[in-house]
This record gives structure tokens, C-alpha cells and sequence, in this order.
């Protein structure tokens, strides 16, 4: 008998408010296959509920995955996101690596209208302008 047992899954959950997603993600470590699941479930539940604007903390998501993966991630979201026209902004650890850096240049230089910070406040005002968003939970996952 053979077991599969994911020890670093990526934990999400999406809350709605508006035209806006809001996303919670979280994993210490996660494989190529988790995240563009974790990117397919963000898009789908953006694009089904008729989100433009999409805030995703990841300050609890450790990015890992080498520069080839991460440009393959970013390609895929940037084509994603212009199916919605969708505004995306990740808000993240301040220990930012040179690979996410590598998706906000990739996904940008698609057309994806991408932002990646670590403040919540900056999030925010590039996001809603001075509005702040609360919202109500419409999914949660763990891939």
C-alpha cells in the first residue's frame, strides 16, 4: 500500500468583498505543482466571482522554487489575469527573494497589472487607493 503525504502544502482561503478577492496563503515550503495549483484556484475564483482586484497576503508563504520555475509561474498568471483584466497585488515577507522579484518583472512585462510589496498599507493604496477592504470568507483550501 502506497501513501502520498504532502508535508508543505500551501494553505489558502479567498473572502469576497465587492469586486475584490481577498486571499490568505501560507506554507514554509511548497513545490512547483502547488503553487500553479494555488494560482489556478486564486484566477478561478477571481474570474468566476467577477473580481478585478485581487489582494494576496503571502506574508506567511516562503517562496523557494528556483528562477525557471518562477518564470513559468509568471507567464501562466499573467496570462490569467488579462482574461479578467484583473488588478493583482501580493503583499509579502520583507525577506522578498530575488525570484519573486523575478515574477512582479515577468508578469508586469506581459501586461498583468501586478504589484508586489511588503506593506499592508502600500498594498492597499495601490490596490483601493485609501480604502481599506474587510470581506466574507467564499473559499478555503489546502493544496
Amino acid at each position: 500500500m502506497q501513501v502520498n503525504i504532502r508535508v508543505m502544502p500551501i494553505d489558502y482561503s479567498f473572502q469576497q468583498e465587492g469586486s475584490t478577492l481577498l486571499v490568505t496563503a501560507s506554507s514554509n515550503e511548497f513545490t512547483y505543482e502547488e503553487a500553479l495549483g494555488y494560482i489556478q484556484a486564486v484566477g478561478e475564483a477571481a474570474l468566476s466571482s467577477q473580481c478585478s482586484h485581487i489582494l494576496c497576503d503571502e506574508t506567511n508563504l516562503t517562496h523557494r522554487l528556483g528562477l525557471a520555475e518562477t518564470f513559468e509561474l509568471a507567464e501562466y498568471s499573467a496570462n490569467l489575469a488579462k482574461q479578467g483584466n484583473i488588478r493583482v497585488v501580493l503583499l509579502c515577507h520583507e525577506s522578498v527573494s530575488q525570484a519573486i522579484q523575478l515574477y512582479e518583472n515577468a508578469t508586469v512585462n506581459r501586461g498583468m497589472n501586478l504589484k508586489i510589496t511588503t506593506s499592508r498599507e502600500e498594498a492597499n493604496e495601490w490596490l483601493f487607493g485609501s480604502d481599506i477592504v474587510t470581506g466574507k470568507q467564499i473559499g478555503r483550501a489546502h493544496v
